[in-house]
Formats: C-alpha cells, structure tokens, sequence
C-alpha cells in the first residue's frame, strides 16, 4: 500500500544561489497546508550539478517568522542521515533526495493572521570537520485549508496529564561537590518549581565550584530553591549564574568558618534570565 501523505515539497538547494527556493513540483514558492504533516525532500546542487554530501553530518532546517530572523525559530529539526548514492536520475525521476524533513501537523500548528503566513525557510550544515554552510534560504507560505474543526480539539491539544507534567515540579537529586568545575541545572521537562540540593565537601584544598541556572524549560515564574550542604571546612567556595559561567554572577557562598552548616539559595526566572530571590544561612 502507498504511504499516504499528501504534502511533500521537493526542493533542489542551490548553495550557489541566494533567490528564493522553489517547490520542484509546482516551479513555484513553496506552499503547505497548516496543522498537516510535511515532508521535504532535499538534494543539495552547486549550479546544475549535484553536490557529494559524504561530507556533512547535520543540517538544521528552520521556520522563522521573517520579521524576526534573530528570534527564537517556530520550528527547528535537525537532519544526521542523508543518503550520497542520490544521483541527478534518480533525483529527476523522483525516487531519491539527499535528506528528508519531516515536519508533523503539531509542528506547523502556530499561528495564522487571516488563514495564512508565510515563513523564512532555512539550511544550515555542518561538516566532520567543524565547518557551517549556508545550503539554502527562501520562504515558504503556510495556508489554511479550512478543515479543522472548531468543535473537536485542536491539533496541538495537550492532556490533562501533559498539562500537569508541565506545571509540575522539577527535582535532582543531591549533587555532592569536592573540587573544581561546573554543574549545570537543567530538565528535560518543563517546570515551574524546582528543588536541587548540593553538598560541599571538604576537598583536598582550597577550590570554587560553579552551579549554571540553564533557562531551557522553565516556564516564566518558575521558582528554584537550591539548599547547599557545607562540610566542617572553608575550602569550598560556590558561584551561581545565570544561564552560563558567562551570565550574571548571582551569589557567591564561602563557609566562613570551620563548621558544618547550611545555605538555602532561591531563584526566580521572567522568561529570559534567572533572578536571586533570595540567600541566607539556614540556622
């Protein structure tokens, strides 16, 4: 039986040229149907001649609304297989391509201003050997066909459980910390509260450990409360930041004397960056 999909855009990326790319089927600006299933099939030219891709191992396809292309992308996949026994037949008969995309109806389920938007289309790679390449840039049109139905859920519904997943809380477990480096809080969910406890130890010496509230998946709002556990030792020392090493340093802790004691450290996020709420000694 046929594999049913009714949207696939076969796109022949130029690397030589900056016009706009076009839907091979059609000759024309490529033109998708919101809230459905997308393939695009790609192979990668120089002019008319078909490029050896053995060299690549990624590419990142991405949608942005045009008037923002500094902006967080609707949409981003991120392609590692690709297929260099494509030759120009099999490509003009429509049986190979170098990779494939392939976009769910979720995917393009953002929103539409009177039944349409059209979206920057772009193609990233890189190579094994560190180097990034532009394949292709262009626009594509998002259209409404007008059959979703208002009165049953929307394409990008979410249970009742997904929904409390996402509100739910985000604990790690205790990091115990003895020496020099970085330790990075993050979840793979989404969350809007968390908890990660640390304990420091004494070390073998004098040392700085830095602990990096990473943004990904808190939700705005999102509270962090961090207790560190200090051993009977001043040779720990602790930095938090935001987001990286790189962003702001939003506490420094060193255990004054030589007793065991504790700190409690809490953190607000707005949406972009992490926020001290508070720090104190806990007694």
């Amino acid at each position: 039986m046929p594999t049913f999909n009714t949207q696939i855009i076969r796109v022949a990326a130029d690397t030589t040229s900056k016009d706009n790319i076009l839907d091979l089927n059609t000759a024309a600006e490529p033109q998708a149907w919101w809230a459905r299933d997308l393939t695009l099939q790609v192979s990668v030219f120089a002019g008319a001649n078909l490029l050896d891709v053995s060299d690549l191992t990624s590419v990142t396809v991405s949608l942005k609304d045009p008037t923002n292309l500094d902006g967080t992308p609707l949409v981003t996949k991120v392609i590692t297989t690709f297929d260099n026994t494509t030759t120009t037949a099999t490509w003009n008969a429509g049986t190979q391509q170098h990779f494939a995309v392939a976009f769910t109806a979720d995917d393009l389920s953002f929103a539409l201003t009177s039944g349409q938007r059209v979206v920057h289309l772009s193609m990233v790679a890189i190579t094994n050997t560190g180097q990034t390449g532009t394949i292709c840039v262009g626009t594509m049109a998002v259209l409404d066909d007008g059959g979703n139905n208002p009165t049953s859920n929307p394409v990008n519904a979410i249970t009742v459980n997904q929904a409390q997943a996402m509100l739910g809380a985000f604990f790690q477990a205790v990091v115990a910390v003895a020496a020099t480096g970085t330790n990075d809080i993050l979840s793979a969910l989404p969350w809007l509260t968390g908890r990660a406890p640390f304990t420091v130890a004494a070390g073998s010496g004098a040392y700085a450990t830095d602990i990096t509230l990473n943004p990904l998946n808190a939700h705005p709002g999102a509270l962090l409360r961090i207790p560190i556990a200090f051993a009977a030792s001043v040779n720990g020392t602790v930095n938090i930041y935001d987001g990286t090493t790189a962003g702001t340093l939003l506490q420094t802790i060193n255990n004054i004397d030589a007793n065991a004691r504790s700190f409690l450290f809490t953190a607000g996020f707005d949406g972009a960056h992490w926020h001290k709420e508070t720090g104190s000694w806990v007694l």
